[in-house]
């Protein structure tokens, strides 16, 4: 490229440029964007209201909030609940008690609390392979205890009470009474008596024990047919006893075991049988018959099975059992005899000649 050339290219260059700066020198600034009006300012567009709206009639139009939609809310499912399973209760344990060994100083080996004849029997009723979920009554397990008093408040923690060969003269009248109390108000009894000199309890019941001949009882449910099989000639032993057939039958019980002579040695009331409300009553005329003079529980002979039988028809009675025959005669009778007693023990006059009655007079006060 030639001198001449080069000059000419930077006077066009030089010329180029002068003529932009002169067309923007004429066009001026970039002019700025009028500002948004907001509500309510007049306005005569919507494009004068920015991201509102503009409006109204003619000159009467103003910025207006653009409206908005309110978005419908979609139903949220109610979750359904699981139902939550109701767990099974268990049954409480049946609290079998008697007195404790300061109460039956007489009762010596065959007394409920340390008597060395009585505790087999304690074992087996508390074995749970007897009584409990896996046992062969598995409707209720079994907890036996020692009463340090016998009282209506002490008797309301229990379920049963056992008399065991309680001496007469050992029981103070208002032991004997807390005691019918509590079986009137629907506790259990059962009442293991012997003899003459140990039956208080039967005796304020109406139902005393008389001499036996001692010979072997049978009988049929539920004391000799039962869940512990069925047991035969159970033994009688030492001073033996008897319940009087009469006796039993006015006060609305059922014999359940006699001997060969025919006496009756045990006998048992359901529920309402001896009065309306009251508990399950079972008589054994002779501790023998399940103290373990007798009575095996390890492995079970017929008077273990015996007493086994009779304690689950106590714990757990069967269904539907019906009243027997004299027991309303029987109240009336029971109801007539506290009456005579109680007029006795207070004017001191000689009772009816029956032992039944006698019995106030030789308790201790």
């Amino acid at each position: 490229m030639n001198r001449s050339t080069t000059k000419l290219l930077c006077n066009l260059l030089i010329l180029g440029t002068s003529l932009l700066l002169t067309k923007a020198a004429v066009a001026g600034p970039t002019p700025t964007p009028p500002a948004c009006l907001e509500p309510p300012a007049a306005c005569s567009a919507s494009s004068d209201c920015c991201s509102n709206i503009c409006s109204g009639q003619g000159q009467n139009k103003t910025c207006q909030p653009e409206p908005t939609s309110t978005p419908t809310a979609t139903p949220t499912a109610t979750p359904t609940a699981t139902p939550t399973a109701t767990p099974t209760a268990t049954p409480t344990a049946y609290i079998l008690g008697g007195p404790d060994a300061s109460h039956t100083p007489q009762s010596t080996s065959r007394s409920w609390d340390g008597g060395v004849l009585i505790a087999g029997y304690r074992a087996a009723a508390e074995d749970p392979s007897n009584f409990g979920p896996a046992g062969v009554v598995m409707a209720r397990s079994i907890t036996t205890t020692n009463l340090s008093s016998v009282t209506a408040a002490t008797l309301a923690q229990l379920d049963g009470f056992v008399a065991s060969f309680w001496a007469d003269s050992d029981t103070t009248a208002a032991e004997a009474t807390a005691v019918i109390d509590f079986f009137l108000a629907g506790g259990d009894l059962i009442l293991l008596q012997d003899d003459s000199a140990h039956d208080a309890i039967g005796e304020q019941l109406g139902i005393p024990t008389s001499p036996s001949d001692g010979s072997a009882s049978n009988g049929g449910a539920p004391l000799f047919e039962g869940p512990f099989g069925s047991a035969s000639n159970v033994a009688q032993s030492d001073t033996t006893g008897q319940l009087s057939s009469l006796d039993v039958l006015l006060h609305g019980g059922t014999a359940s075991a006699t001997n060969d002579s025919g006496q009756i040695t045990a006998a048992y009331w359901n529920r309402g049988d001896y009065a309306p409300g009251v508990g399950r009553l079972l008589i054994i005329a002779d501790v023998d018959m399940w103290a373990t003079t007798n009575a095996s529980y390890a492995p079970l002979n017929d008077n273990g099975t015996f007493a086994l039988n009779g304690t689950q028809f106590t714990v757990v009675p069967e269904p539907g059992a019906l009243w027997q025959l004299g027991s309303g005669i029987g109240l009336l009778a029971l109801l007539s005899g506290r009456r005579r007693t109680a007029s006795h023990m207070a004017t001191g006059a000689p009772g009816p000649a029956r032992k039944g009655w006698r019995i106030f007079r030789t308790i201790r006060h």
